[in-house]
């Protein structure tokens, strides 16, 4: 497997291709920091910001929390919008769900396999689907927990 700098990295750039083609976190850069603040260093904050505050939910055994709880947390230590951290974690997981490390714990109706994973829908922020491994089936939440 490869090491946890390399996947980081890997991760840091999708995120950042994506930032630049959606267009709206360019732009709030260049409002509220003109030339000051370079997209590489916006995205890699927050990813970085991101795993923290995922150890450190972890480490002091904290099973609930919310979106909101973990905005604020980046928010606080990097003083950017919540609706831009908001978006470029969507991106984060966008890549998470790309290789195929977000699964769903179900079996597929049509064949059986009980590897499936959570996708995103195609052209849609913050929509996803679930699709079988096997097969190719896909599923939307509401079809397969009513199975």
């Amino acid at each position: 497997m490869e090491n946890e700098n390399d996947y980081l990295q890997q991760k840091v750039n999708y995120v950042r291709e994506r930032v630049l083609v959606e267009g709206s976190v360019p732009q709030y850069i260049k409002q509220e920091y003109g030339d000051k603040l370079d997209i590489n260093i916006f995205v890699s904050n927050i990813i970085c910001f991101h795993e923290e505050f995922l150890d450190k939910i972890e480490t002091e055994n904290i099973y609930f929390y919310s979106d909101d709880d973990e905005h604020n947390y980046i928010a606080e230590r990097t003083n950017y919008s919540t609706k831009m951290i908001e978006l470029v974690l969507w991106f984060d997981e966008c890549y998470q769900m790309k290789t195929d490390c977000i699964t769903y714990q179900a079996n597929c109706k049509q064949c059986g396999c009980g590897e499936l994973y959570i996708r995103e829908e195609e052209g849609e922020l913050f929509s996803t689907y679930i699709e079988c491994a096997s097969c190719g089936k896909k599923y939307s939440f509401e079809d397969i927990d009513s199975y």
